[in-house]
């Protein structure tokens, strides 16, 4: 079970882009404690950039829009490892394309589970055992 404690790899940083477009006006600023390097001033006006899908893109979005109404989509309990799981069915043929997690990590986390589950109750056993 995936609790978002995973370790994620560090981007390296990155360095700000000098803008040919900003235009340093003295009016347009305002003073701060900043040093010169590390200061901001606002971009030129320019009128708003509209972008128009090509006839591929619009063509590319139906067919994601068909593939869409192709497939259900279902969350499901999974009943071995209380987990829910993601389950993408065709409509067409009633198979299932894609699951998340797969079978393969269901049957693992139950294996894992299992194991946890026995070796707790022969701890509790071994308690019980020393104490009686």
């Amino acid at each position: 079970m995936d609790v978002g404690m995973t370790i994620r790899p560090q981007t390296p940083a990155t360095t700000a882009v000098v803008r040919s477009d900003v235009a340093p006006s003295a009016a347009a600023s305002t003073s701060t404690d900043l040093p010169a390097a590390k200061t901001v001033t606002p971009a030129v006006e320019s009128e708003a950039i509209r972008y128009d899908l090509s006839d591929s893109a619009r063509r590319l979005q139906q067919a994601a829009d068909a593939l869409k109404q192709a497939v259900d989509r279902n969350l499901e309990t999974d009943p071995r490892t209380r987990e829910l799981v993601l389950k993408v069915t065709s409509r067409s043929t009633g198979q299932i394309v894609q699951q998340i997690p797969d079978e393969q990590q269901l049957k693992l986390r139950a294996y894992i589970r299992s194991m946890m589950a026995r070796e707790a109750s022969q701890h509790a056993g071994d308690l019980v055992a020393k104490t009686a």
